[in-house]
Order: structure tokens, then C-alpha cells, then sequence
């Protein structure tokens, strides 16, 4: 152990292990780090007083005057010039302050000490004025390279140190990519750089899932017995790996979709509500449940190659869904229908108004009487980087570009392995005749660590009156699930005056099935019109009274050629004129 002490503090603290290994204190590290940087900053401002003096317009002024003063940090008035030995007059009996004050007036000199020629003009002598902007960037570049100089010229302990203090995995590439010295100090710590980086970035209750999503995205070729791996390693709570870093960055940068989603997610549902932030509670149940979507996607997402050997809706059950609690299951359920509302915005706009589309009868009606749409299904599994991508396409052309009408599978993804818990073979009985003990042994237990019972009560509440102790993804609760009910903590639910009863279906009495049949008999009216254009040659974007932005195809005339029978030679003369006459 070395320890080092400056003026009564620990300026660092290295432990060493063995060749190239060390485990060091990093608040230390900073004071000592600190510390050299003010060092680098008086050089610096030495520096620049230096180059003041040689290259101002103003130098022949200013070499005459002691302005060193500039640096003491006693002096703090006129009068302790003079009791620290300064003069305030040059050998030119210039006035050192009527000097300082005119660059000060043109902008010459900042209070932080660098140096910003703008208008030197005023200075009187404007033909001596030569500021050139080469001069500017090359004192910009000298301040850069005395930083740079600074970092690779520390310790290396310290220099890993504010590697792992980093704010993301691409910030760290780009700096150890920038020196060839930096990226060998971070090559001897590159796990656990990588790995400190992470946890603050995505927290240290997300490190062990990370750990198997992150394998879960090298599947390939796909296989069966890879993805009852990658759930074996979930059961297990697999031990964060051994980070590399394309690994970290695959991680790093999907986390910061799960960000925008969250984001997205909170202001979406909390819009109403008091308080409108997220506890972190809250924030970690709704990352969490985005990983394990993503998760989903990777394992089950329908896959081309993939035709005959992929997990039934029955298997997914059993093998994934069986592992979470119901109201973890819940949690999912409320995730795909926010992504599932959110990407509607983008496909609706072009189902409803492209004419291919109009012309394959792709249906985008997304009420929540037509939930297993397969298209938006399949472009639901592609998972969060491209959904994010849709999600931030505000032009028709861009979600034209992103969308596709061609399906990897007939099925209805996770949609169908969430409801296919319905069609279970848990006893007929509902979650309120249990009794408590029965029901705490019978309801599965969760697979996430749960600080807050809100989740649980709010799931009990919703589903006192089902079928089986274990039932999610109602589709009569697709309400509750908008609100993402089983999302929050206990303090913001228990403000919910529907809380405090018994819940009852409001389906009934908000569905409007007049409303649905009339925009059910508008969409079909739109495909007839969209297949009508389509065989003129209309192409592109479509709507009711507007076909101003249709791309008409040259239309191709089918020139049919003259029979050369001899035995009809008159027939044969009227086509041919008539073939010359189309010809042209």
C-alpha cells in the first residue's frame, strides 16, 4: 500500500495486488488529479502573459510595466501595488490600468485570462492591427494539447480512475482512441473500466441482466438450445462477465434507448397525475421491464431462417412467462402496449395513405378490438433501437423508408405468448376465493428484487375477480394497462379513489361501436380507391380529395404486331398501317 500526504491530506491510495493490478481509492485521486491541474493552469496563464507580450499589437506598452502583479493573488487594490513592490507606471510612464482597461473595452483581454482579439481597432494604432484567426487557433490548440500533455503524463491508476468516472461506454472509445499511451493504460483495466462505467450508467441492479441480454443479441446462428441457454443463465442470475468493449457498447448504447422510452413512458402515463417524476423505484421497475422486452425480442423475435423450428406461443409460456410473478408479466404487458400505441402513429400514417399498401389491404385500424394486428406485431419484435428510429421519424418519406409491409411470421409475437396465459390449466377459481395463505403459496413468486408494494396491491386489485391465481394480459383490462397500473408505488396508487373499491370492467360503457363500424367501413373505402389508382399507375402518398402528390408511371402502350398471313393480304395491309401508325 502506498500512500501519499500533502499538507495534511491523502492525495491517493494504491493497494497493490500484483503485476498491473491495482485497486486504488478513487476520491483521492481527485484531489491529486486537481492539484494538477492548477499547476497546468498557472503554466497556462504564464504562458499566454508570454505571448501577450510578444504578439499584442500593444506589447511595446505593455513590456514596460511589471504585470506580474496580475498573477499575485494578494493583490486585491490599488494600494497593494505598491506594498508588494509593483509599479503602476512603465518605463514609458504609460498607465499600466488605462492600458488594462482599453483591452478590457475592446474585449482583448477575458476575466479568466485567455486571450479574444475582436476589435483591436480601438486601440488607436489600427494600422499596426494584424489579428489573424491562424493566431487565435493556434493558442486554442496550444491550451487543448497542455491538457492532453497533462492526462497522459499522470499515473496510471489515476488515469483509469477518470476513465471509470466516464459518463457512457462511447465517450470512453472516443478518448482511448485518441493516444495511442491512453489506450494501453486502459487496455491493462479494460474489465474493469468497462465494468464501473456500466454500473453508473445503468445501475448496479441492472448489471446481472445486462450481462445476458448482451449474449442474447450474439445468438447466430440462432438455435433452440442457445436460447434455453440464455434462460438458464437468467434463472441463475449469471455473474457480470468480463467486459470487452464492443460488448459494453452494445449495452451502453441500447441503454440509452431504454432512456428515451422511459422518458417517453413517464410523461405519457404521469401526465395527469401528482407528483409528475418518477421515484427511483418507479424509474427501475419501468427499465427493467424494457430489458426484458428486448430480451423477448432476441429470443423469440420470427426470424426467416427460422420456418419450422421456433417456439409455439405454448412453449414461449412455459418456458419464459413462468419465470415472473404475474404482475412482472403485467409489467411487459403494459410495456407492449405503449410501444404498440407509439408505433401505430408512424404506421397508420403510411397504411392509411400509401398506395401499395392501399392495394395489399393492410389493415391499421388499432382499436382495442383489433390488438393482433401481425404487421405491427412483427415490426414490434425488430425491438427498441429500431422503434426508437420509427418513434423520431416526423416525415412521411422516413417512415415510408422504415416500415415494411413483408412479414418473417404469421403469428402475433408477443401479444400471443402474453394471452395464451388464458388458455391455461390453472383451476377455475378466482384470485378472492383463496384464501391468504393458499394464495401467497399458490401466486408465483417474482423474479425481480421489489422494494415497494404498489405493484402487488395494484395487480391483487385489478384481478381479484380471475380466473387462476396467476393471470396477466386481460384483454378486458387493456384500460388498466394504458395507465401502466402495476407500474407505480404504492404511495401514488393509494391516491386513486377507483383504488379503494372493487374494479369492474369499463369497457361497455366507453366503447363506441357505431364509431368503429364507421371507421371500419372508411378504411375499406379507402383501399377500393387506393387499388383504383394503383392500376392507373399511381404510386406513393394518397388522400380523399388529394391526389396532388401521386407519382403517375408513363403509361406503356402495347404494340401488337401484324399477322403476315398471305392468305390474308388485305388483313395484313390494315394491321401493318395500323402497327406503323401505333409504332410511331
Amino acid at each position: 500500500m502506498r500512500t501519499s500526504i500533502v499538507g495534511g491530506a491523502i492525495v491517493a491510495t494504491v493497494f497493490t495486488l500484483g503485476p498491473g493490478a491495482s485497486v486504488f481509492a478513487l476520491a483521492p485521486i481527485y484531489e491529486k488529479f486537481a492539484r494538477g491541474q492548477m499547476r497546468a493552469e498557472k503554466k497556462e496563464k504564464k504562458d499566454m502573459e508570454n505571448e501577450l507580450l510578444e504578439k499584442s499589437v500593444h506589447a511595446d506598452k505593455l513590456k514596460q510595466a511589471d504585470s506580474r502583479w496580475l498573477w499575485n493573488t494578494n493583490v486585491k487594490s490599488l494600494k497593494d501595488l505598491e506594498d508588494e513592490g509593483y509599479s503602476l507606471k512603465g518605463r514609458s510612464t504609460e498607465d499600466l490600468l488605462a492600458v488594462v482597461r482599453q483591452g478590457e473595452t475592446a474585449g482583448f483581454v477575458r476575466s479568466d485570462g485567455s486571450v479574444d482579439p475582436q476589435d483591436v481597432t480601438q486601440f488607436g494604432n489600427s494600422d499596426e492591427s494584424t489579428t489573424s484567426e491562424t493566431s487565435e487557433e493556434s493558442e486554442d490548440s496550444a491550451l487543448s494539447q497542455s491538457y492532453f500533455n497533462t492526462l497522459t503524463s499522470l499515473p496510471p491508476e489515476i488515469t483509469q480512475a477518470i476513465f471509470c468516472c466516464l459518463p457512457d461506454v462511447a465517450s470512453l472509445k472516443s478518448l482511448v482512441l485518441s493516444h495511442s499511451s491512453l489506450y494501453h493504460v486502459y487496455l491493462d483495466a479494460e474489465s474493469l473500466v468497462l465494468g464501473e462505467i456500466l454500473r453508473r450508467q445503468i445501475g448496479s441492479e441492472m448489471i446481472s441482466f445486462a450481462t445476458v441480454l448482451s449474449k442474447s443479441y450474439n445468438l447466430r446462428p440462432w438455435s433452440k438450445a442457445g436460447v434455453l441457454d440464455i434462460l438458464s443463465r437468467l434463472h441463475e442470475r449469471e455473474a457480470p462477465m468480463l467486459w470487452t468493449l464492443p460488448q459494453a457498447l452494445c449495452v451502453s448504447q441500447f441503454h440509452t434507448h431504454v432512456e428515451f422510452f422511459v422518458a417517453g413512458f413517464a410523461v405519457a402515463k404521469l401526465a395527469d397525475e401528482t407528483p409528475k417524476e418518477l421515484s427511483s423505484h418507479e424509474k427501475l421497475r419501468i427499465t427493467r421491464s424494457f430489458y426484458l422486452f428486448e430480451l423477448y425480442c432476441n429470443l423469440f423475435r420470427a426470424r426467416k431462417s427460422v420456418k419450422t423450428d421456433r417456439f409455439s406461443a405454448e412453449e414461449q409460456r412455459d418456458l419464459f412467462f413462468t419465470r415472473f410473478a404475474p404482475w412482472e408479466n403485467e409489467q411487459l404487458g403494459c410495456i407492449h402496449d405503449y410501444l404498440f400505441e407509439q408505433f401505430c402513429i408512424a404506421f397508420n400514417d403510411v397504411a392509411e395513405h400509401d398506395i401499395e399498401w392501399g392495394e395489399s389491404r393492410i389493415d391499421y385500424i388499432d382499436d382495442y378490438d383489433f390488438p393482433d394486428n401481425i404487421y405491427k406485431e412483427h415490426h414490434l419484435s425488430l425491438g427498441l433501437a429500431y422503434l426508437r428510429q420509427v418513434a423520431t421519424a416526423q416525415e412521411y418519406d422516413q417512415r415510408l423508408d422504415l416500415i415494411h409491409p413483408n412479414l418473417a411470421s404469421d403469428y402475433c409475437f408477443l401479444f400471443e405468448g402474453l394471452m395464451k396465459q388464458n388458455a391455461s390449466d390453472e383451476p377455475y377459481l378466482v384470485l378472492e376465493d383463496y384464501a391468504t395463505t393458499d394464495r401467497d403459496n399458490l401466486i408465483r413468486k417474482p423474479f425481480f428484487a421489489e422494494h415497494d408494494n404498489g405493484p402487488i396491491e395494484a395487480w391483487s386489485w385489478a384481478h381479484a375477480n380471475s380466473n387462476g391465481v396467476n393471470s396477466y394480459f386481460r384483454e378486458d383490462q387493456h384500460a388498466l394497462r394504458q395507465e401502466g397500473y402495476v407500474m407505480w408505488d404504492y404511495s401514488r396508487i393509494s391516491q386513486w379513489h377507483c383504488f379503494h373499491g372493487r374494479w369492474h370492467d369499463q369497457a361497455d360503457a366507453t366503447h363506441d361501436g357505431e364509431e368503429l363500424r364507421r371507421r371500419l367501413a372508411a378504411m375499406v373505402e379507402s383501399f377500393d380507391k387506393r387499388s383504383e389508382v394503383y392500376r392507373r399507375g399511381g404510386r406513393g402518398w394518397w388522400s380523399s380529395g388529394d391526389e396532388s402528390k401521386i407519382k403517375w408511371r408513363p403509361r406503356v402502350v402495347e404494340k401488337i404486331e401484324p399477322d403476315r398471313s398471305f392468305s390474308k393480304k388485305e388483313r395484313f395491309i390494315e394491321e401493318m398501317k395500323a402497327w406503323r401508325a401505333n409504332f410511331k
